[in-house]
């Protein structure tokens, strides 16, 4: 047991958005926070950052998650 992984609760938090002209402003977001905690005797960063990348892919490309259910259920989750 070398790490322990929360997820809080989703919430509406101010956020700074960057639109299409560069310009930055500030809007209401849905924000997920999300804690890692791991022993660095047992993992460096070089074993977590992998990991926090796929997240971050995850969570810009959500549909990524319907390929590991596979169609049928995907169609499931869809039509829910």
């Amino acid at each position: 047991q070398v790490c322990a992984f929360a997820i809080g609760a989703v919430s509406e938090k101010p956020v700074i958005r960057t639109a299409a002209d560069g310009k930055k402003h500030i809007e209401v977001g849905t924000v997920l926070p999300i804690t890692i905690c791991f022993d660095h005797r047992a993992l460096d960063f070089g074993d977590i950052v992998p990991f926090i990348n796929k997240l971050d892919e995850i969570f810009a490309n959500p549909e990524i998650l319907l390929d590991w259910f596979g169609a049928e259920k995907s169609e499931k989750i869809l039509s829910a």
